[in-house]
């Protein structure tokens, strides 16, 4: 159960590099998701987040209704294997400085993968099982 398939999120949302930020923006809060994936006919480009939208758009003074999300995506995109476990994700996502990354099954994207996942994660593998109290615990007694 520790397999990154457990726990991506499979509602793959995307635009196409020439896609305005200020449309972008409106499909990731329509959609709930906070960030898509960006594809041009069928190849997957790389991915533009709402942090993308704040650091490269608003602070840089860019015109979201202009900007086309190819100008501020990441790419080219960062994948794992869905068959690879959530601590080599965790690691990945570390060493690259991301938050995102797409989830594949023989070279397909089938998810996303993100760090508020993580929390589901840890939440199943920790809290879900109740503590373990050592032998000499004083709240024992």
């Amino acid at each position: 159960m520790d397999a990154i398939r457990f726990y991506m999120e499979e509602n793959l949302e995307s635009v196409e590099p020439d896609v305005s930020v200020y449309e972008a923006a409106k499909k990731m809060v329509a959609s709930g998701v906070g960030a898509l994936l960006v594809n041009d006919r069928g190849e997957w480009l790389g991915i533009v987040t709402h942090v993308d939208f704040t650091r490269k758009v608003i602070v840089a003074d860019l015109d979201p209704m202009k900007t086309p999300v190819s100008n501020v995506m990441s790419g080219p995109l960062l994948t794992l294997d869905g068959e690879e476990t959530m601590d080599r994700a965790f690691v990945t996502m570390r060493q690259k400085n991301v938050r995102h990354l797409a989830v594949t099954r023989n070279h397909n994207v089938i998810g996303m993968l993100s760090m508020k996942d993580f929390a589901n994660y840890y939440n199943h593998k920790f809290a879900s099982r109740p503590p373990s109290r050592k032998p000499d615990d004083p709240d024992e007694a």
